[in-house]
């Protein structure tokens, strides 16, 4: 499973030209700064008859990527965020706000006229640069982008979202939608990942949704997945490292109960490392995300466990290698409450996450309760189970989408990106349509 990635000339270019960028919209050269953006501005293959603009996220770009290789109707050109967030803080950087409140400030308006001129011209200026049909985004509640969205609408560019928030328990989406009525949904075309969020927004009252179009289209980057042969030949293990508090940050937990389920994750980690050290064999991988905490969190737990031992050499941690690569290479994927977990069970890996106590499970967990193909472990002795089981699987070819998956990612059929790149076609196609009636 590949996908595409920004060349080390385009980055260093970028490194190259941000502080360009910074001085001439300081100076308001606002066409030497557009010149810039269109320089530093990546795509993701090549030219189509339709073009969007989007701003760069990991995440967002696998899922740009993937409908690129599935689909490919649709050129993105892609822009780090960080040029915009510089515009904005030119006019806004000393100023107290955020996504919630920068709405209703009025402290703020003089702040944001300046802005919207300076935006205004730069983006005049990259729409005959690059000719793009519209902007594309994974989120639309920056303040920074909602001003480029503003733009759009007067310019007649589409805005599509699409929303990469959709994978949470539903205590923690009640939490986020109730923050969204802060906000203004300014698009025209909002992709969802499943039914209940497009439920969700329409009865949101968010202002801004009744003008809308929401449309469940499933997760484009799962898509090749439907490509990535058995592990037949595997010796590998990977253990997506999850760091509690980000779990729980959207849920109140008493000191008892916080410190039951810190226990219960750091037993578990426990675990991974105690199965490399007894069973040389097996290689082990620790995969954290990419912020350094995340590194150190790992590093701590793991010095603690071994103490003076030195590290097996069947361990890798690691906070850079691809998770979509990391699972094809293993015969058993490990982890809690994350999307890895599901990326894993649609390969046809055997896939199994520490047992919660079950208050905990139920306002946390956003799997469905049928599916069964989830291990849930108890104790060691059921990770060793587990892996002899994972062992003995990876010798057949069977792949079974489980059960409920549909409920999570709107279609198991691999085709997410066919779809999200149809509604995305026919929305520039009624955009153009009607430019053309008018002219």
């Amino acid at each position: 499973m590949m996908f595409l990635r920004v060349s080390k000339i385009q980055s260093a270019l970028d490194f190259v030209l941000f502080p360009v960028f910074v001085a001439a919209i300081r100076a308001r050269c606002f066409k030497f700064a557009a010149l810039v953006m269109a320089l530093v501005t990546f795509r993701l293959n090549g030219n189509q008859d339709k073009r969007l603009l989007f701003f760069d996220r990991s995440i967002f770009r696998n899922d740009l990527e993937a409908m690129v290789q599935v689909s490919g109707r649709v050129q993105y050109l892609g822009v780090q965020r960080k040029y915009f967030k510089r515009i904005m803080s030119l006019y806004l950087g000393r100023q107290s706000f955020s996504e919630v409140t920068y709405h209703h400030d009025s402290s703020l308006n003089q702040s944001k006229e300046k802005l919207r001129v300076t935006v205004h011209n730069v983006m005049d200026l990259l729409h005959k640069l690059l000719k793009f049909d519209g902007i594309i985004s994974c989120n639309f509640g920056y303040p920074d982008q909602q001003e480029l969205f503003k733009v759009a609408q007067q310019r007649g560019w589409p805005v599509i979202i699409l929303y990469k928030e959709g994978l949470l328990p539903r205590q923690q989406l009640d939490y986020l939608f109730q923050e969204y009525r802060k906000k203004i949904l300014n698009c025209d075309l909002l992709l969802c990942y499943n039914d209940d969020l497009v439920r969700r927004f329409r009865r949101s009252g968010i202002p801004g949704v009744g003008r809308v179009d929401v449309v469940a289209t499933g997760i484009p980057r799962l898509d090749p997945l439907k490509y990535v042969p058995p592990a037949d030949k595997s010796d590998q293990l990977v253990f997506f490292s999850f760091f509690l508090p980000d779990k729980v940050r959207y849920t109140a937990l008493s000191a008892s109960d916080r410190s039951e389920v810190e226990s219960v994750a750091r037993e578990f980690h426990e675990w991974v490392i105690r199965l490399a050290l007894e069973n040389p064999t097996i290689s082990v991988v620790i995969k954290t995300k990419a912020a350094p905490h995340y590194l150190d969190y790992v590093n701590n737990l793991v010095s603690q466990y071994l103490g003076p031992q030195r590290l097996a050499p069947n361990i890798r941690i690691t906070n850079t290698e691809s998770p979509s690569k990391l699972i094809e290479e293993s015969y058993l994927v490990l982890g809690s409450h994350s999307t890895v977990l599901l990326e894993g069970l649609l390969t046809g890996r055997v896939v199994g996450c520490p047992q919660f106590a079950t208050w905990f499970e139920k306002e946390n967990s956003f799997f469905p309760k049928d599916i069964s193909e989830l291990a849930r472990i108890n104790e060691y002795q059921d990770l060793l189970t587990l892996v002899n089981q994972a062992r003995a699987q990876r010798l057949t070819s069977d792949r079974r989408l489980p059960a409920g998956v549909g409920e999570l990612i709107a279609t198991t059929n691999f085709d997410a990106s066919l779809k999200a790149e149809r509604e995305i076609v026919k929305l520039l196609q009624s955009r153009s349509g009607r430019r053309l009636a008018a002219e």
